[in-house]
């Protein structure tokens, strides 16, 4: 099913497109062996740093809950800061466990940092 709706949203496997592309099923991208998305998730989620303080060099975990997703699954993981000191280098971003992400962040600067609060989280399950 294909739907165009008076707003211009587009739906793809639904009648109710509630974006301006909303697909319901998995999708390529590319041609050939291009490998089939099955879901996009894009969530604003606040994260409480352990240490609060990171000092220079060291670095700091939190873990962020999201839902639907669980270790060992075929996903990419995007963590980005709503805002970052220029010190804050974001070096790793995974799941760790069900409806868990885990982010470290690290301190490059030379003075104590204390990372954002709130973080967007974009998982693609393939």
């Amino acid at each position: 099913h294909l739907v165009i709706k008076p707003s211009g949203d587009v739906g793809i496997g639904t009648t109710t497109p509630t974006a301006k592309l909303h697909v319901n099923g998995t999708m390529k991208i590319g041609g050939g062996s291009a490998t089939a998305i099955s879901e996009v998730t894009n969530t604003s989620i606040g994260c409480g740093f352990s240490p609060a303080t990171i000092s220079a060099g060291a670095t700091g975990t939190c873990t962020l809950s999201v839902a639907g997703v669980s270790a060992g699954q075929n996903a990419m993981v995007n963590c980005q800061p709503n805002s970052a000191p220029a010190q804050a280098m974001i070096h790793s971003c995974y799941i760790s466990a069900a409806s868990q992400v885990t982010l470290s962040v690290q301190n490059v600067g030379a003075s104590g940092l204390t990372p954002p609060s709130t973080w967007y989280v974009t998982v693609v399950k393939f």
